[in-house]
């Protein structure tokens, strides 16, 4: 299978050898490259920078490349009014085959930021170029030396002189750079040749295109024909012809049964097209497409081929770090792959077109494209640039199968004088957008609450958010999709939605020491780092948007006892069914905090049935007679190419039973077993030893002073103090730094009554009751064991709207070096991200990690869930707690903000570890979490809430 090769100098389109042996030498675009074709095969030409960083001399700079990344000139975030406006010149010879005489040379520049005056041996070829993102091209003919050296000089200002381009293109929320950036090169074709093509091949196998002629005063064309060819050069359906009428020829078809393009089969094909003087080729041009029908259904919802589509989408930049706008194929590719493994199918261009291979990547593998006019927000391009850069986008990617829509702009930045300019050169007529606003039976509305969303549905129009759950640093993305999610799919008018944005745009800094800056909080927005760092929400979205979902089984609950190894399976493709697919079973043993690694006790890997799309199917699987007695199971789906789609993880052991067997495997363990004894009891304190452990008691209040070895620095102090919150102080801001602390609403029964400790053994172990607990808090017993190991039995009283309830205990933050914890990870989580995690057990060091500012993960503070057991510290100076207490969350220290948080601030209070039934949410840049739907919000409730611990 192949799309394009290159021989020598000539580019051809996929066809069998007959008939390229068949095609003569004269009809052949030839294609010679004058830069690398990305960042990674860059070609040095001559430089010269008027301004900034290494000005003032000629020098060298690869091509393509943005000239801030090569030290030159100054960085600009689109957002600063006054922008850096450097001119770079660049200058390259560069030779005409002898056999190019007589042939129309042409100079084809992919991108270059952002005007663009072009020279060819002293004289300027054509007027400056203007828009940054934009295919170009200039007929050099006239100004070229066949078969001799050629000089080619681009004059480039970073700083468009077409103000409406400059404020399009360039003050926008994203870096803006200088150069030539995306690959040129020569391209010699016949003086009568094919200029575009504009096609609309349709599910039925109807296939209709118009084809564009240039030069046609050089020759007497009779016809055009045109044949279509699979990818391996083999002829499907038979030649067909047209003739021409101004300019142009209409040709039509009828294909039998064509195999149909998707996302999920993207099957192409390949269309060559000839121009004919009689019987002689005059020139050849193939381009590949794919047989698709796209429709909008006004009131109804979107639908390819037949079958109404969901698209689980995210906006994309052109970027990495080390190159800035600079791309190659790899990276496209790359980006397919990572978007594709978050279960996403569809991208937005954000907020430009991308490269062409990038759209090259996309038909091949398989995702669904919004293509985008480059206008960041008001004002709106002025209508002339707008239409000329509209037809040069268009012309480019008019036959890309995987774009169903057109952008005209975002935010408000849409020219309503060119809406219809899109047809003029669009056969298939794909649905245009305003992204942020309704428009022609779309609703693209960015970044609705919560309530907004819900507010869509009696508007009876198709709606899909082009942006939503702005995902600055661990804000947003997965944060809120679950209840986003689970409406958009509850009503027929929703069609999905495109989060914001797939990475953080932190740019290299050549003039800063290659530090990475995102400018501040413009650009920490990513699912993943500048370098492809998994955030948490990475892990949620795939698994809240995973195709395949088990519906008998909720990820993370316990396995019933009834469960006899079937899962009921849904299939949320909308085109396959699931037969090539296969899920791999792996059955664990029990593992206490003293256990050494996981067991792999038993495993398994079986084929799924070949459900339909929107169906269920049952699973089963062939698990040991003893699988009761294990301790928890992990299921992993895999793709026909063998991808990891889903895993999910049940714990088979209660968090009771699990508490046993590590109190048990303690006990057994232990190198010393005393009774405990009382060494010190007065009004204010108590103290006890026991094995190796010194406690003590603070007996006003029954609370632990502290618990620790005889020799070890550090101890377990300060607890349990009751932890209860609602959302009252919730200070979080748009565009700047607010505050979010505790307030407990609730109000407590006041005693009179002295706080007591009663002390009793139960065999050998020493009870002690705290008659009269602090307010809020119904009963506290401690037991201190004979191995040291200590037992909290604590009740509380809700009565409230909590965010957040449970009890905390301090511990020196200088002690905490690494952690391991049986339970959900090895992401954090909030109580509007709860998915993306998995049962097991897991460990890491200690960081300091933030999302979109210190790339380290998964991070080491924050909230974690299912706790089961945990063992923080040093080396020879660690704690464990265990818990009976089934769903419970611990968090582990204070997570820490971004630099300017807006609505992404975590709850703060003290206490570096606390066992919570309740967790706070997070929001987004825009909204506080309680707009982000019901997971947000406070809860009320009313009663006694209890939790268990052992501390080892």
């Amino acid at each position: 299978m192949c799309l394009a090769f290159i021989t020598g100098l000539i580019f051809i389109g996929c066809a069998s050898k007959q008939q390229v042996a068949d095609i003569p030498a004269t009809a052949l675009t030839e294609v010679k490259m004058l830069s690398g074709t990305g960042s990674d095969d860059a070609v040095e030409w001559d430089f010269y920078c008027n301004k900034g960083n290494n000005c003032g001399e000629w020098t060298k700079i690869p091509v393509p490349s943005n000239w801030e990344q090569q030290g030159f000139g100054n960085y600009d975030y689109g957002y600063i009014p006054e922008k850096h406006d450097e001119q770079g010149i660049y200058r390259r010879q560069f030779d005409v085959p002898a056999e190019w005489q007589d042939r129309t040379i042409e100079i084809v520049f992919d991108g270059v930021m952002t005007d663009a005056t072009v020279l060819v041996n002293g004289e300027q070829v054509g007027p400056t170029h203007q828009g940054g993102f934009y295919r170009f091209s200039f007929d050099i003919t006239p100004f070229v030396k066949v078969g001799q050296q050629n000089e080619l000089k681009v004059i480039v200002d970073k700083m468009s002189a077409d103000k409406s381009i400059e404020a399009a293109e360039r003050n926008a929320d994203y870096w803006v750079f200088g150069g030539i950036y995306r690959q040129v090169f020569l391209q010699s074709l016949p003086t009568t040749h094919v200029d575009w093509v504009s096609l609309d091949a349709q599910a039925s196998g109807e296939f209709k295109m118009d084809v564009y002629l240039d030069g046609l005063e050089n020759a007497n064309v009779s016809s055009v024909t045109a044949q279509i060819l699979d990818l391996d050069g083999k002829t499907v359906g038979k030649e067909f012809v047209a003739v021409v009428s101004a300019e142009k020829a209409r040709l039509a078809t009828q294909i039998d049964s064509p195999k149909l393009w998707t996302a999920e089969t993207p099957n192409l094909y390949q269309v060559q097209v000839q121009v004919k003087q009689q019987n002689q080729i005059l020139h050849t041009l193939t381009k590949t497409f794919g047989f698709r029908t796209f429709e909008l259904r006004p009131h109804d919802g979107l639908y390819l081929n037949g079958e109404k589509i969901i698209l689980k989408g995210v906006n994309r930049h052109s970027f990495r770090p080390e190159t800035g706008r600079t791309m190659t194929k790899q990276a496209s590719i790359d980006d397919i792959n990572l978007i594709k493994s978050m279960n996403m199918n569809a991208v937005r261009m954000a907020h430009y077109p991308p490269d062409v291979h990038f759209l090259e990547a996309a038909d091949r593998m398989g995702i669904y494209v919004i293509n985008e006019l480059g206008t960041w927000q008001k004002p709106v391009l002025d209508t002339a640039p707008a239409r000329r850069l509209i037809a040069q986008m268009i012309k480019r990617d008019q036959t890309h199968p995987s774009i169903l829509f057109w952008a005209n702009g975002n935010e408000g930045g849409w020219n309503t004088e060119v809406d219809d300019d899109y047809d003029i050169y669009d056969l298939q007529k794909r649905p245009v957008l305003h992204p942020w606003e309704l428009f022609r039976n779309i609703d693209t509305d960015h970044y609705p609450t919560y309530s907004e969303l819900l507010a869509k549905k009696p508007q009876n129009e198709v709606f899909f958010p082009t942006e939503f759950l702005h995902g600055l640093y661990d804000g947003g993305h997965g944060a809120g999709l679950r209840d986003f999610w689970d409406f958009m799919m509850s009503t027929p008018l929703g069609a999905g939605g495109f989060l914001w944005v797939m990475a953080d745009e932190g740019i290299v800094r050549t003039d800063k020491n290659n530090i990475i800056d995102t400018d501040f909080n413009h650009a920490p927005d990513g699912i993943v780092g500048p370098h492809g760092q998994k955030e948490a929400s990475y892990f949620t979205i795939k698994e809240i948007w995973s195709p395949i979902q088990v519906t008998n089984l909720k990820n993370g609950r316990q396995l019933p006892a009834s469960f006899n190894g079937e899962l009921q399976v849904k299939n949320l493709y909308d085109f396959i069914d699931l037969s090539s697919f296969a899920v791999e079973w792996r059955l664990f043993s029990p593992l206490t905090a003293f256990s050494a690694e996981k067991k792999l006790v038993a495993n398994g890997r079986v084929s799924l049935p070949a459900t339909k799309p929107d169906a269920t199917g049952a699973l089963q699987l062939n698990l040991p007679e003893n699988w009761q007695q294990q301790g928890w199971l992990e299921v992993e789906f895999f793709d026909q190419e063998n991808n990891s789609i889903l895993t999910n993880a049940w714990p088979i052991q209660t968090a009771a039973q699990l508490a046993k067997l590590t109190q048990q495997d303690f006990v057994a363990k232990a190198s010393v077993a005393k009774q405990a004894e009382i060494v010190e009891q007065t009004d204010k304190v108590l103290k006890v030893t026991a094995a190796d452990r010194v406690i003590t008691f603070d007996g006003q209040t029954g609370l632990l002073q502290s618990y620790k070895k005889a020799n070890q620095a550090y101890a377990l102090t300060n607890g349990p103090k009751l932890l209860r919150s609602d959302n009252s102080l919730n200070k979080g801001v748009y565009n700047g730094k607010g505050t979010w602390t505790t307030h407990d609403p609730t109000v407590d029964a006041k005693s009179d009554k002295a706080t007591e400790l009663k002390t009793s053994f139960v065999g050998n172990d020493l009870v002690i009751e705290v008659v009269n607990p602090s307010a809020g808090i119904t009963k506290l017993v401690w037991i201190v064991h004979p191995q040291g190991h200590l037992s909290m039995d604590v009740n509380y009283w809700l009565n409230g709207q909590y965010i957040l309830h449970g009890v905390g205990f301090d511990y020196p933050k200088q002690g905490i070096a690494h952690k391991r914890w049986m339970g959900d990870g090895p992401y954090r989580v909030w109580a509007n991200r709860l998915e993306g995690v998995n049962f097991s057990v897991w460990e890491n060091d200690y960081n300091e990690g933030v999302a979109g500012e210190k790339w380290e993960f998964p991070e080491f503070k924050g909230y974690f869930s299912d706790i089961q057991w945990l063992t923080l510290g040093q080396q020879n100076n660690e704690i464990t707690f265990s818990t009976a207490t089934p769903d419970l969350y611990v968090r582990v220290m204070q997570p820490d903000d971004g630099d300017r948080p807006d609505n992404t601030l975590s709850l703060k209070y003290d206490g570096e570890i606390s066992f919570l039934h309740r967790i706070s949410a997070i929001g987004s840049k825009f909204h506080a979490a309680h707009y982000l739907g019901p997971q947000g919000r406070p809860v009320s409730e009313r009663g006694i809430s209890n939790i268990k611990l052992t501390i080892y």
